[in-house]
């Protein structure tokens, strides 16, 4: 296989249900791991932007909450 199948079968599904037996065997491990994540896992995925340290409410930026340091974003 040409590195262009092997990625595709990495990532479309489809495509590597339809490849013979042998070829799904052939198929080097997907250097991501397994990108199949569990309902569990998406959850705790989802839950991890909520209340991140770093982040600012676009209104404290609005309202003039930034003190111009280089961290701060300026929307125009």
């Amino acid at each position: 296989m040409s590195n262009e199948e092997v990625t595709r079968a990495w990532k479309d599904e489809e495509y590597r249900e339809d490849l013979e037996q042998e070829q799904r065997e052939q198929l080097p491990e997907n250097p991501a791991g397994d990108t199949d994540l569990s309902e569990e896992e998406l959850k705790e995925a989802e839950g991890a932007a909520g209340d991140h340290p770093h982040t600012v409410p676009i209104t404290s930026l609005i309202l003039g909450g930034c003190t111009g340091t280089p961290a701060c974003i300026t929307i125009v």
